[in-house]
């Protein structure tokens, strides 16, 4: 007979476990990509509103160095 197993089972679930927590890590990673795409323009346009490089570091957690390579157009 080809019974399942209570081994098997658990195997089944936790092989959907799995399966579940990298579709929301791949959802996760497809939802930052959106946003970072943004990122360039956001740090740009408030630099052209007057918000300086150590404001635009402390408000986004980017680095100064990071800030100034964007707004030298080298990201």
């Amino acid at each position: 007979m080809n019974e399942i197993t209570p081994e098997q089972k658990q195997q089944a679930r936790m092989d959907k476990l799995a399966a579940e927590i990298a579709e929301t890590a791949r959802r996760d990673l497809r939802r930052w990509a959106r946003v970072y795409a943004q990122r360039d323009q956001l740090v740009r346009e408030a630099a052209d509103r007057g918000v300086g490089v150590n404001e635009l570091a402390r408000l986004t957690g980017l680095a100064k160095t990071t800030v100034i390579r964007i707004l030298a157009g080298e990201s």
